[in-house]
């Protein structure tokens, strides 16, 4: 079977394009962030998800129990968790059993 060329039909994007830069407030938000980031794990240096036998103890990962998409802050030290990377991984492939141990909270409809 003969096979015709495959023809571009629209421009191809320029080389080199530059994603659109921070705002202002977003970049003050993200210091803000690695500076919590840093606090948490200096201060909670452990694992409070402990998921299963994976677990290290030794946390590296900081996240949130109610995400931005439903309503929650990244820089509220009471919406974050300190975690090690098996059991951050084990909490968001398992959703559903992560809201019900509890480590993920879901917004109420309103």
């Amino acid at each position: 079977m003969k096979r015709s060329p495959i023809v571009r039909r629209t421009p191809m994007p320029r080389s080199g394009v530059s994603l659109r830069a921070r705002s202002p407030r977003m970049v003050r938000l993200y210091v803000e962030r690695r500076r919590l980031v840093a606090d948490l794990l200096a201060g909670r240096p452990w694992c409070e998800l402990r998921w299963d036998a994976r677990c290290t103890l030794r946390a590296v990962d900081v996240d949130e129990r109610l995400s931005r998409a439903q309503g929650g802050s990244i820089t509220d030290p009471d919406n974050c968790q300190t975690a090690c990377r098996a059991c951050h991984e084990a909490k968001h492939a398992n959703p559903g059993e992560a809201v019900a141990r509890g480590f993920t909270v879901q917004r109420r409809a309103s």
